[in-house]
């Protein structure tokens, strides 16, 4: 769920991440193969090609269930994927949890939101 922010220039926050003067899209949450981050990483060299000030920030830790089973797998293969795709300069992973106010901080350096969900979510009464 995305908290309530309100609008602030987002200019305001980019310092504090270092992006100032990016194009910068954010994607957040607990990563798993489900979020279809590779996707955007995938896309990003066409979006480069015309935006060559784009900075994607992923934030989240790695899903407890995909560190059981496959420790960070996942996120050493979307780190793999921007390098092989030759954008390894614009995607920041930040590998942790944040607090709200640092989550709002983060949103409000941003300039677009992607939600690249690819396996839908099951709703709670499903077994």
């Amino acid at each position: 769920m995305i908290p309530h922010v309100p609008f602030v220039d987002p200019s305001f926050h980019k310092d504090v991440f270092g992006v100032d003067g990016k194009m910068v899209k954010l994607s957040f949450g607990l990563l798993s193969s489900s979020k279809g981050l590779e996707d955007v990483i995938t896309a990003l060299p066409q979006i480069v090609k015309h935006y060559p000030n784009v900075m994607y920030l992923i934030l989240g830790a790695t899903h407890p269930h995909m560190i059981r089973q496959e420790g960070e797998t996942y996120r050493l293969s979307l780190q793999r994927l921007a390098r092989d795709e030759g954008v390894e300069r614009h995607v920041i992973f930040y590998n942790r949890f944040v607090t709200l106010e640092e989550l709002k901080e983060f949103i409000g350096a941003t300039d677009i939101y992607i939600t690249p969900i690819i396996t839908p979510r099951r709703s709670l009464q499903e077994p």
